[in-house]
């Protein structure tokens, strides 16, 4: 069993500093200047993309907030305002100030700046409000890297809507009530006991209530039994099986699960194999989402006990760990 060293999952804490470094200069919202009435420009406004059809909606929005005389912008959207021709692989999607914004009579005009590395693999949620706060949480764009990008956005602001120039066509948005909006993540149930164990493929579980009798009885006997010392604990006792295994301390029931193969799944449905996008749409917006690894800590526990996918270059889970935080 490899060494899970899990707080090398801020991904940590160094690459998040140079991320953060990197946007310095490119604060959370621009303040800008405002010649409408709060209630005409202030709000959420959406742009339905035509040709959604992906696992994601590619739909963008701008979120206006207003200060008395001032208003300040943000856009969720995608990499295609700055990658022309994109053919063969998904967007990206991004969070970003609206620079230099300035409202006046119904001229909206703004600019975007998004960093090197400042695309991700999934639609930013509005819980994030800059590119800094969804990093680690978020997974970055592995597409393709299109540095640095620039562009300039020039429109109307209308009755409940916002009409924007973009490549010589219309993008209309229309005002909405932030709840209403399209979920950039699917909302998941809270982790709970029953969800760290093997579901064979004939449907049958065993989780960390089940003793050790009935696991043989489900599972049958293990191919090996092998005694694990563990730093600063006492040695366990792994079974192992093909395509997983099952660890148990001094007690009958276990506490930690291993998927490595085919043949099991983890309670919700993940099997090794599956897509990143999968796992999200199973369990939601992770706790970390690393650059091979996406982890989930169980509610309350601080980390010791949790969920761990470990994720190949092709965005596949490869490794599945769960239950009890062992250190090796």
């Amino acid at each position: 069993m490899r060494t899970t060293d899990r707080r090398m999952m801020a991904i940590g804490r160094g690459a998040a500093i140079a991320f953060s470094t990197a946007l310095t200069l490119c604060p959370a919202l621009a303040s800008g200047v405002i010649a409408q009435t709060p209630e005409r420009v202030c709000g959420t406004f959406e742009y339905v993309y035509p040709h959604n059809a992906g696992l994601y909606a590619e739909n963008h929005y701008i979120v206006l907030d207003c200060e008395g005389a001032e208003v300040r912008g943000r856009y969720y959207g995608t990499s295609d305002d700055f990658d022309s021709g994109r053919e063969g692989y998904a967007a990206g999607f991004h969070v970003s100030e609206m620079q230099d914004l300035v409202i006046a009579g119904n001229e909206i005009r703004f600019t975007l700046t998004v960093p090197d590395q400042g695309f991700f693999e999934i639609p930013v949620p509005f819980a994030f409000r800059s590119a800094q706060e969804a990093f680690g949480r978020i997974g970055t764009w592995r597409a393709r890297n299109v540095g640095e990008a620039r562009r300039e956005y020039h429109g109307s602001v209308e009755d409940d809507r916002i009409v924007l120039m973009v490549d010589g066509r219309e993008r209309v948005f229309r005002r909405i009530d932030p709840d209403a909006a399209a979920s950039a993540v699917p909302t998941a149930a809270p982790l709970t006991r029953a969800d760290y164990g093997l579901l064979t493929e004939d449907g049958q579980l065993v989780t960390m209530d089940t003793d050790s009798m009935t696991i043989a009885a489900i599972l049958g006997r293990p191919d090996s039994v092998e005694t694990v010392d563990l730093e600063y604990l006492i040695p366990h006792r792994a079974w192992h099986y093909r395509g997983a295994y099952v660890m148990y301390d001094t007690t009958e029931s276990p506490i930690h699960f291993l998927i490595t193969g085919p043949g099991f799944r983890t309670p919700r449905g993940v099997r090794i194999g599956d897509s990143v996008y999968r796992v999200i749409e199973l369990y939601g917006l992770p706790t970390v989402w690393g650059t091979d690894r996406i982890l989930y800590d169980h509610p309350g526990t601080g980390g010791a006990i949790y969920i761990e996918f470990e994720i190949d270059d092709e965005e596949r889970v490869e490794r599945i760990m769960m239950g009890w935080m062992l250190m090796r």
